[in-house]
């Protein structure tokens, strides 16, 4: 019943006021929104009625999704409407935004929809200032997945590579970002923004918030966060550069703090009293550069970014991410753009994040590699092709990416590691999907 009245809340707010790409979409601080050429049609002198409108979709392969060794084909679909008002050559400009993406899995569970939609609103009063506001709103429904943390027994317990399935992977989410920027020349601009979002996962039947509150425990959560950007280009916009600054707090609603190397969280009934909900405190330092190595030709992205997350408990989760990319676009022609990126981050815990067993029956193996600090390190590499066919806004696209997963958390065990589970989980994993098609954009 909660759930229920959710999802028609979620999706009343997804119709009347919610906005942008929800959920993935880009928050007001980055700088990686595409802009489009809409349909335009002129209402009179002053105001003009706009239609963003984008789609593509596409068939494809995809092996392992997380530590979840799936694969085979599958095909995506998205399309989002965007129609509004604007008013004096974009002074004021207000628009609705409609959108649902689909993955629909052929021979394997991983389907996944999302209806999500909502409001923008932006004003500029001069040249100078530019200020808005989005909201956001919708469901994302990932049916039947099965779940590494529910295994199926054999007959005298013993693991069978079976698993139960379940919707607990699926979201509800609403929030919303504000945002102020001011233009000190044509080179030079600052932003604030703060945005907000809440998370309501669907519960599984197997979740017992009162006899087993840490396992398969909803990720419910607020997230709040604030930032500042400054952004710069050379006179000849060869090089444009930007500094984003944030902070970035996270409750949860379900799951519980652990206590620093133990992980313990002390909820078991009858013991001593729980630890409070699993808070966080993020800082980030994000830079990034664009440059044109060729003018309408080739262009090149670095980015630099540094993340502390801080466990407000005891830093069980307290770390420290640094992490990059660089992607290279090539258009030899007006109708072929290549594109190519490499991605690697490395996320090291403190001394608080991990801790060996005293005894055997502490079920706490060393880490792997005789490390004492736990750690991982992933690295991405995407590469993409487009050539537009018949028109410039129909576009023909090939998209193969790439991930690598290495930590030196030991991999559960059956019966080993967790002793009282027959959960089999390697963390070290290798994903990669194939996914060609047709993308139309105006």
């Amino acid at each position: 019943m909660r759930h229920s009245l959710f999802i028609f809340a979620v999706l009343f707010f997804a119709v009347v006021s919610a906005a942008g790409k929800a959920g993935e979409k880009s928050d007001a601080g980055d700088e990686s929104a595409k802009s489009i050429s809409p349909i335009a049609v002129s209402m009179n002198d002053s105001w003009q009625f706009v239609m963003p409108l984008e789609s593509e979709v596409g068939m494809g392969y995809l092996s392992g999704y997380g530590t979840t060794d799936v694969s085979g084909v599958f095909v995506e679909t998205s399309l989002s409407l965007s129609p509004g008002f604007q008013f004096r050559k974009r002074r004021l400009h207000m628009a609705l935004t409609v959108a649902y993406d689909s993955r629909e899995a052929l021979g394997f569970d991983l389907d996944e929809r999302h209806p999500h939609g909502g409001i923008s609103l932006r004003f500029r009063p001069d040249k100078s200032m530019d200020m808005g506001i989005e909201t956001d709103g919708g469901m994302r429904f990932r049916p039947g997945w099965i779940d590494l943390y529910q295994p199926i027994a054999g007959e005298n317990n013993e693991y069978t590579g079976r698993f139960k399935r379940t919707d607990r992977n699926s979201y509800g989410h609403v929030g919303g970002d504000l945002y102020f920027r001011y233009r000190f020349s044509k080179q030079y601009s600052g932003e604030m923004y703060g945005g907000h979002e809440y998370l309501n996962y669907f519960d599984d039947p197997g979740y017992d918030e009162t006899d087993a509150p840490t396992h398969l425990v909803p990720g419910d959560r607020h997230r709040t966060r604030g930032g500042l950007q400054f952004t710069g280009a050379t006179p000849e916009r060869f090089w444009r550069y930007s500094l984003d600054l944030r902070v970035e707090n996270t409750r949860y609603l379900k799951s519980f703090a652990r206590d620093a190397k133990t992980g313990y969280t002390h909820t078991a009934p009858g013991g001593p009293p729980a630890n409070p909900k699993f808070h966080t405190v993020a800082f980030r330092a994000r830079q990034r550069n664009s440059l044109k190595l060729i003018e309408d030709i080739l262009q090149l992205v670095v980015v630099a970014q540094f993340t502390r997350t801080m466990d407000v408990f005891e830093n069980y989760y307290t770390s420290n991410n640094f992490a990059g990319n660089i992607d290279v676009k090539w258009m030899p022609t007006p109708r072929l753009e290549l594109s190519v990126g490499y991605g690697i981050a490395y996320e090291r815990y403190t001394e608080d994040g991990y801790q060996a067993g005293e005894s055997p029956s502490d079920n706490h193996p060393a880490l792997d590699n005789g490390d004492a600090i736990r750690d991982e390190l992933s690295h991405d590499a995407d590469l993409r092709m487009e050539v537009s066919v018949f028109t410039p806004n129909l576009k023909l696209f090939a998209d193969g990416k790439v991930k690598k997963n290495m930590t030196n958390l030991p991999d559960y065990e059956p019966g080993i590691f967790p002793a009282s589970s027959i959960y089999k989980i390697n963390w070290d994993y290798l994903n990669w999907q194939l996914l060609c098609g047709l993308a139309f954009e105006m």
